[in-house]
C-alpha cells in the first residue's frame, strides 16, 4: 500500500484562464490485480502487456486512470490526480516497479515473464483458482502475485536440465560428498 499527499495548490485551466483551488489531499492506492482488473474493464486492454514490444508505456491519461483504479479511499476529485507532483509520481512509479519478494529466479533475463503468456486480470485469476491461491491474494501487490504465480508454474514444471549442466551438477554434487567425507575423516582422527 502507498499513501501520498497532494499539497494545496492551485490549477489554471489553459482554455478558460480560471483557477481551480485543489485541498491538500490524501491517496491510498495499491498496485493489484482489483487494480488491473478495473483499469482493463474501462480501457479494453491488458495492462500487463510488454510495454516496449508492444508500443511503449501508458499514456499519460491512461496512468492518470491507472491511479484512480488503485486509489482505496475514493472517489478523489479528479483535479488531485492531475496536481499530483512529480517527486510523488515517481514515488507511484517506483511502488508499481518494486517486486515486493526477496523470491528470485535463475533463469531471470530481458522479456522472461516466468508465467507464461499471462497478460490479463482474468488469465492470472484463471491461475489462482487452477493452482487454489485464495482469492484474498488478489489484494495483494501484483508483483508478488506474479512471482507466486511463477514459483508455482516452475515447481509445476521444473525446467530440464541439458547434458552439460546434469554433468555440472553430478561434479558439483560428488565434490560436496568428497568434501564431507574428508571432513569426517579428519574429525575421526
Amino acid at each position: 500500500m502507498l499513501t501520498i499527499v497532494v499539497p494545496k495548490t492551485k490549477l489554471i485551466n489553459e482554455e478558460t484562464l480560471e483557477f481551480t483551488e485543489i485541498p491538500e489531499t490524501k491517496i491510498v492506492m495499491e498496485h493489484s490485480l482489483i487494480s488491473i482488473s478495473k483499469w482493463e474493464s474501462a480501457w479494453h486492454e491488458a495492462f500487463l502487456k510488454d510495454r516496449e514490444t508492444l508500443g511503449g508505456e501508458l499514456t499519460e491519461e491512461m496512468m492518470l486512470s491507472y491511479m484512480q483504479c488503485m486509489t482505496l479511499n475514493g472517489p478523489i476529485d479528479i483535479k488531485a490526480y492531475v496536481a499530483i507532483p512529480e517527486s510523488e509520481l515517481k514515488r507511484v512509479r517506483d511502488y508499481i516497479e518494486d517486486p515486493m519478494t526477496a523470491t528470485t529466479f535463475k533463469n531471470d533475463g530481458p522479456g522472461h515473464s516466468g508465467v507464461g503468456s499471462i497478460t490479463t486480470s482474468e488469465e492470472i485469476y484463471y491461475c489462482m483458482f487452477k493452482w487454489n491461491i485464495p482469492k484474498e491474494c488478489e489484494k495483494w501487490h501484483i508483483n508478488r502475485l506474479m512471482t507466486l504465480l511463477r514459483v508455482f508454474s516452475e515447481k509445476e514444471n521444473p525446467k530440464k536440465m541439458s547434458p552439460r549442466e546434469a554433468a555440472q551438477d553430478m561434479y558439483n554434487r560428488n565434490a560436496y560428498r568428497r568434501a564431507k567425507a574428508a571432513q569426517r575423516a579428519a574429525k575421526k582422527h
